[in-house]
């Protein structure tokens, strides 16, 4: 491989690394998270059905799933369809 794509890969990895800390070290302050409640329902077997919550900090851009509908006190529930980014963010 060439020496130009394996320092560039090298930086990129460095950087993702840098933004992981950083994510997982930022406390997710409820005024900056948004949060949407999904579901797939209606198969087939009632065992299959499955409930989420997608959520995203607009303070660190981190992105996350937790099985079931759960909520974060202070935190701004978008209305399901609507996009979890925000409008000026989404750009």
């Amino acid at each position: 491989m060439d020496k130009t794509i394996v320092r560039l890969r090298t930086k990129i990895r460095k950087a993702q690394e840098e933004i992981n800390a950083f994510q997982e070290a930022c406390p997710h302050p409820p005024q900056n998270v948004r949060y949407q409640h999904g579901a797939n329902t209606g198969n087939w077997c009632s065992d299959e059905d499955s409930y989420w919550t997608d959520y995203y900090c607009g303070k660190c851009g981190k992105w996350w799933m937790e099985d079931g509908s759960t909520r974060v006190e202070g935190a701004f529930c978008v209305p399901y369809g609507d996009d979890l980014l925000p409008k000026e963010e989404s750009k």
